[in-house]
């Protein structure tokens, strides 16, 4: 997962999203832009979008929260999936500090079991401003993450903070 990780947020450049939509987060008073293929099923909630690839192998979720709640935000993201089915291993938990279009994150990666299949879980916190993070958290088997990664480095290096 760490090789998987690295493409995602390490490439300087991905190739161009054919066909796309780009979201604002949150809607009002937006602070970050990113760009989905629109082959994924995306909706869009209070704070950012969910989204599932094509072929229902990556589910992935980005949401703006306040930076002084970034610990609460990042329980919470783990604690949804935790109570959706996914078994997470905390032994496992890698931590790989990144950055992305000029903003500071942190990676924490997992091995999980959903559904009686292994999967990679990763929940990023990307510091868009002084005041904002964007948590995106995802998870999917091995076999799916490596089937959609070009869709994820360029969901990834699309992620843009507004006005900069």
């Amino acid at each position: 997962m760490k090789s998987v990780l690295l493409a995602i947020f390490a490439l300087m450049f991905a190739p161009a999203l054919a066909s796309a939509k780009s979201y604002t987060l949150p809607e009002s008073n937006a602070v970050a832009v990113i760009t989905i293929p629109d082959t994924w099923d995306t909706d869009k909630t209070t704070d950012g979008v969910e989204s599932t690839s094509a072929d229902e192998e990556i589910d992935l979720s980005i949401e703006v929260k306040a930076i002084d709640n970034v610990v609460k935000a990042t329980e919470e993201a783990l604690k949804y999936l935790i109570d959706n089915g996914m078994k997470i291993d905390p032994a496992t938990e890698k931590r790989r500090e990144f950055k992305i279009n000029g903003m500071d994150g942190l990676d924490l990666a997992y091995s999980g079991t959903y559904e009686g299949e292994a999967n990679n879980v990763s929940v990023s916190i990307i510091i868009v401003d002084p005041k904002n993070v964007l948590i995106m958290t995802y998870w999917a088997t091995a076999a799916g993450e490596e089937k959609n990664l070009e869709d994820l480095k360029s969901i990834a290096l699309s992620i843009k903070r507004v006005g900069g």
